[in-house]
């Protein structure tokens, strides 16, 4: 297994977290304790995609995307 497979295994299982877990802080709007425990594990999971990134960037093993202009 190359590190590069690891890392982007891992990051993407981060981001499918951080988009399960932001929508269970808006589903649970009537329950503060559950909504803080999702909360707490959101701003965790957003720390380590934050320093993913990082780590990403700095091999070279993100995939940037072109951006999209128009010509006038």
């Amino acid at each position: 297994m190359e590190d590069q497979f690891a890392y982007r295994l891992l990051l993407g299982s981060i981001i499918s977290a951080v988009d399960l877990h932001t929508r269970a802080v808006v589903e649970t709007v009537r329950n503060d304790p559950l909504r803080d425990v999702f909360y707490g594990f959101l701003t965790k999971e957003i720390t380590i995609m934050d320093r993913l990134f990082r780590y990403g960037k700095l091999k070279g093993w993100l995939h940037i995307i072109p951006s999209y202009r128009i010509k006038s």
